[in-house]
């Protein structure tokens, strides 16, 4: 029975014991008729013996089951617990040591094995970094065991280890493939813990590739990341300071284009601040900048003795952006450039 796997078949094997009982009375029958009438000694000790000896079978046999029952209730403990290692070695117990009890706990240890070991094969590829086999693990096993207790706990663990993988490629500046991590946990398991903090997470990791495109000088595919944080993630921690670091990148880039004598980009970028970002802190400077930039702008014309065109620029910041430093001071530039334009006329 141990080396057919009789658990499997215990109606197989209860008949073979039941056969075999009935051989043994039959012999024992048989013995009997060809002993001689008359006997010598106790009649009552080979009988006592043999009521003894089935007593301690008995005995040791509903211990043995018992024993069986122990160690399969031990295993489902552990497994009801999510478990699976020490689940398994229970449920290896009664597969081996108790596996002649011939129960129906035997097929049920054996299944429990089988299914512990896909979670237990997902837990030490997470373990081990494979982050790809592990989600493969814990993804095979949803789909081969939608019914078990443990759903909650493998769909939760793979919700982890997704935020895991994230957190490894995040860290070697993988920002798209960490976001693109934390988009699947918040379509397909956005109620796991994972999945309540993935939106959070992913603009995180998206205010982090701005921070490297803006010191890179890439300020034009910064602004697009805060966008897509403003657009998608708004109620995050990240999305609430992202037009602000949204407008201080175009205060950034229009001083850098400014640098560059590249008046008219930097006003447009001062522009926008003013028009998408009024409540920034970088709004409020951004309109004196701005006629910084003009007053800028309006000498370099002078300089090259574009005269008409300087004095457009004063009159634009005398009208469009009075109150300013700047707009004060306009006049007096503005009546020395018309003094050139009329010494050269």
């Amino acid at each position: 029975a141990f080396l057919t796997n009789g658990a499997r078949r215990p109606g197989l094997w209860a008949a073979v014991l039941g056969a075999w009982v009935v051989w043994m009375a039959f012999d024992g029958w048989r013995l009997a008729r060809a002993a001689p009438a008359e006997t010598t000694g106790h009649r009552w000790l080979p009988v006592g013996v043999a009521v003894l000896l089935l007593v301690l079978e008995a005995a040791g046999l509903w211990s043995y089951a018992a024993l069986g029952q122990r160690a399969f209730a031990e295993g489902m403990a552990a497994y009801w617990d999510a478990d699976c290692r020490t689940a398994i070695q229970h449920f290896d117990h009664v597969t081996t040591l108790y596996e002649l009890t011939l129960s129906s706990n035997v097929a049920a240890a054996d299944a429990g094995i089988v299914e512990c070991s896909l979670l237990v094969f997902a837990e030490n590829a997470r373990g081990q970094g494979e982050y790809a086999e592990a989600v493969d693990g814990y993804a095979t096993y949803l789909d081969l065991y939608p019914e078990s207790v443990l759903i909650i706990f493998a769909r939760d663990t793979l919700a982890e280890t997704y935020g895991e993988w994230a957190t490894q490629v995040r860290q070697t500046q993988d920002y798209q493939a960490a976001i693109e991590k934390y988009e699947v946990v918040l379509s397909d398991y956005p109620e796991t813990p994972t999945g309540k903090q993935a939106a959070a997470l992913a603009a995180e990791t998206y205010a982090e590739w701005a921070a490297q495109l803006r010191e890179a000088g890439k300020y034009g595919e910064t602004i697009d990341k805060h966008r897509i944080v403003l657009s998608e993630y708004p109620d995050t921690p990240a999305g609430e300071q992202a037009a602000a670091l949204a407008a201080e990148t175009y205060d950034e880039w229009a001083a850098h284009l400014r640098e560059d004598g590249k008046y008219e980009e930097a006003i447009g970028k001062y522009d926008i601040v003013l028009a998408e970002y009024p409540d920034t802190p970088a709004a409020k400077g951004a309109r004196a900048a701005a006629a910084e930039t003009y007053a800028e702008w309006a000498a370099q014309l002078r300089r090259d003795g574009e005269y008409e065109e300087a004095i457009e620029k004063y009159q634009l910041i005398s009208g469009e952006y009075s109150g300013t430093p700047t707009a004060a001071e306009a006049q007096e530039p503005a009546a020395g450039t018309y003094a050139e334009w009329a010494a050269q006329l």
